[in-house]
This record gives C-alpha cells, structure tokens and sequence, in this order.
C-alpha cells in the first residue's frame, strides 16, 4: 500500500474521450465521483490502458491510469448491468446515436467484459428486481 504522499504525487488518469466507432480497452480499477458543466458524473478508472482501436487515439504514458466519464445514460446503464469489478478486463465501444423504441434520440455503446459471469444476477439480488416488477405487474396481468 503506497503513503498518503505517494498518493498526493500521484498524476491524475488521463480522460478518455471516445468517437463513434472507437474501442477502448482496460483493466477496470474503480469508480470516482466528478463534476462536470452538467452536473455530477461517476468516472470508471482504468489501468493498462489500450487506445489502438481509436480513430484518434489518447496519448497515455506507460504507467499512468486512464478515465472514461460515465456521461451518457446508455453506458452508464451497460456498466451499471455488467458490474464490473477490480482487475475485470472491459472492453468499451461507442456506438453513435441511435433512437430508442420511444423515438428518443441517445448515444449508444457496447460494454464487454472478458469475466465470463459478468452482469450475471445473484439469487440474493432476485427478491427487490422481482418485487419492482410483479407489485404492479400483477394486478394488470390477465392471468
């Protein structure tokens, strides 16, 4: 475990922006809070970083974290269903916009994990995703 000071020395992971069509590959660390011009925002933090897959790839020195800003709801929703954990190897690419069944205009993304179980659900997380959908479910369903 490094010192307070070696962490305080520490430089920050560089930010990654992604374009449509760009694959961004790393191994997942964390999560941090932000802020942003549109408020708060949760930031996924990576080490070995690999930007080849990018039309303009990030320049990351060896050694040096990067981050992904969780802006758009749709791969916040792909994290969030894939529940990535410490030293899971993600792959992320951006879609581009697409329009939701509702004709709602959203950036798309596509989240891969080389875990094989990952976003798999528990038997214990069963009870509170069962609750929220039969409580109205069942009074409107027929039979």
């Amino acid at each position: 475990m490094s010192s307070l000071q070696d962490r305080l020395d520490e430089d920050p992971p560089v930010s990654i922006k992604l374009n449509d069509g760009d694959v961004f590959v790393g191994t997942y660390d964390h999560l941090e809070r932000g802020e942003s011009v549109y408020g708060p925002c949760l930031i996924a933090v990576f080490t070995d970083p690999d930007t080849s897959k990018m039309l303009e790839p990030t320049e990351i020195p060896k050694d040096r974290q990067a981050s992904l800003w969780l802006f758009h709801e749709a791969l916040l929703s792909r994290f969030k269903r894939l529940r990535p954990q410490k030293g899971d190897r993600l792959g992320v690419k951006r879609i581009g916009k697409a329009t939701s069944g509702n004709d709602r205009q959203f950036v798309d993304y596509s989240v891969a994990s080389e875990r094989d179980n990952a976003g798999e659900v528990t038997w214990d997380q069963v009870a509170p995703i069962a609750t929220a959908k039969t409580d109205d479910f069942d009074d409107k369903f027929p039979y």
